[in-house]
């Protein structure tokens, strides 16, 4: 089965951002085991969630919000706990992009999920009128 190239890009994007998490959570200094480890898990849900974008299964998606939610959570809720209701004001741009781009990347992951699936019905049932022509 070929991995149509919307799929294999947004594969691609999730796992380079997952490996640097990863990455970075395995050499970074000086910081608490539970940031290290939701870092880890955060870069781990990307790298499977990928994977499994390019074998096209669903679960994927999930993952990849998944990701999104606990890089969320793991850098908020210290933020909450020193800074109080100030804690949006105190975080650094980089990291609202790099939410934004998990979830981008979780939007992106649905989206062409949702067209790969659509082409390949087409391609089977091509006599079959399309679905806005239907009653």
């Amino acid at each position: 089965m070929r991995t149509p190239l919307p799929l294999l890009i947004v594969a691609i994007l999730a796992a380079g951002h997952g490996a640097v998490s990863v990455g970075g959570a395995l050499f970074m200094e000086d910081v608490e085991q539970m940031l290290r480890l939701s870092s880890f898990l955060s870069g781990a849900f990307l790298l499977v969630g990928a994977d499994m974008l390019v074998r096209q299964r669903r679960w994927s998606v999930l993952l990849i919000w998944l990701s999104a939610i606990v890089y969320f959570l793991s850098i908020v809720l210290p933020a909450f706990g020193l800074h109080g209701s100030d804690a949006f004001s105190m975080l650094m741009n980089a990291f609202y992009w790099s939410v934004g781009v998990r979830v981008f990347l979780a939007i992106a992951a649905h989206l062409a999920l949702k067209r790969a699936a659509s082409m390949a019905n087409t391609a089977v049932n091509a006599d079959l009128p399309p679905a806005s022509r239907l009653p």
